[in-house]
């Protein structure tokens, strides 16, 4: 601008230069105008498919359930009918197939449990019933099993639900495994009320 005006001025007194100089010095300087932002792009269903995997990949490991801890052979009802229900649940959660369950089983024995698959004769294609019928079996203590046994014959519905007696019920035939269902049916019926011992008969 300074060269341009400079060139103009040639000729022209000091006076009107100064003039024409502080006319220019004035005019607004244009500013350019700002483009229109552009719209948002809406994300093709490609990319949404891809997130909702990485999403679910995401959720899948904060939620992943924790794999049961390992059974080292304790000769222990509690612990041995626990560390059976935890890898039930684990395996319904994981939705594992009940053919797997054993072999799967096997793997998270340790020291004496692992000694006692090894030499039971059991093989991953035994049934699931059957090898937590001898799991149980092998690792619940003598003493539990008379305990339990003699609990479970002499159990009397009282004044408890039959829900609460049910419960009852179940959890000290879990320390018999090796009890056959007939007489463990009539030591349920034996035990509840008598009007629903009737009604139970009935039924069968």
């Amino acid at each position: 601008m300074s060269d341009t005006l400079d060139s103009l001025f040639e000729g022209i007194s000091v006076e009107r230069q100064i003039a024409i100089r502080q006319f220019f010095e004035a005019m607004p300087v244009a500013t350019p105008t700002p483009a229109p932002a552009s719209a948002p792009v809406e994300p093709t269903e490609r990319e949404l498919e891809a997130d909702r995997r990485d999403l679910a990949r995401t959720l899948a490991q904060v939620l992943k359930p924790q794999r049961p801890a390992p059974y080292s052979g304790a000769i222990d009802a509690d612990a041995c009918i626990n560390f059976i229900d935890n890898q039930k649940e684990y395996y319904t959660v994981v939705k594992l197939g009940l053919a797997e369950w054993v072999q799967y089983t096997a793997l998270n024995l340790i020291d004496d449990a692992k000694s006692w698959w090894r030499s039971s004769g059991l093989t991953i294609h035994t049934p699931w019933n059957d090898f937590e019928t001898d799991f149980l079996t092998f690792h619940t203590p003598p003493n539990a099993v008379a305990a339990a046994r003699e609990a479970l014959e002499s159990l009397q519905q009282g004044k408890r639900s039959v829900a609460l007696y049910t419960h009852e019920f179940r959890r000290l035939l879990r320390r018999v495994p090796t009890l056959d269902k007939g007489t463990a049916l009539h030591w349920y019926i034996k035990g509840l009320e008598r009007d629903t011992s009737k009604e139970v008969k009935l039924r069968q």
